[in-house]
């Protein structure tokens, strides 16, 4: 906006009592730089016209009331941002946390099924050592349909592959220990 521009607008401005005053005034502030803020402080200093002063006084005080509006919306925001921030990263961990815990809980009950397995493997091992070898091969049979039905069961439990999969190692697993217990 040139600097006769804003003397004509503000000297064209509507009456004050008018529902549009501060309306223009508004639209004027938000066209203004730098040069065009100096004209109209030279403008409110110049008593030869006390209207054109004021409305230009007005004009001013939109101007600086938008950018303290903006200031203060902005700090809103802010405050706003970083609650909705901290709230965030509060669930962000909350879940994580629980996450952790599962993941946790299911690593030490894996550890635990893999270490009673290895234990029951290694005793019925060294009991079928000592086993004629029809009994022997009874006996690992029927460890060997165990151990399918228990890792069948893991599987269900955790949820590691889909229901269907779990079919296949089932049967096998109770037909090796129907065949343990049937020979």
């Amino acid at each position: 906006m040139a600097d006769t521009e804003v003397l004509d607008a503000v000297a064209a401005m509507p009456p004050m009592v008018s529902s549009e005053y501060h309306v223009v005034a508004t639209g004027i502030a938000t066209r203004l730089g730098a040069a065009e803020m100096a004209v109209l402080e030279r403008c409110i200093a110049d008593a030869s016209d006390p209207t054109r002063g004021f409305n230009a006084l007005y004009v001013l005080l939109a101007r600086h009331r938008r950018a303290l509006d903006a200031s203060r919306f902005r700090a809103l925001y802010q405050r706003h941002a970083a609650e909705q921030l901290e709230k965030t990263v509060a669930d962000v961990e909350e879940r994580a946390r629980a996450e952790i815990g599962k993941v946790r809980s299911e690593t030490l009950g894996t550890l635990g099924l893999l270490a009673a397995v290895i234990a029951f493997i290694v005793t019925t091992t060294q009991i079928a050592d000592r086993q004629p070898v029809n009994e022997a091969l009874r006996l690992l049979t029927g460890c060997a349909g165990m151990l399918s039905l228990v890792f069948t069961a893991f599987g269900a439990v955790f949820g590691v592959v889909r229901p269907a999969r779990l079919i296949l190692p089932a049967v096998l697993g109770g037909g090796l220990l129907l065949a343990a217990f049937l020979t």
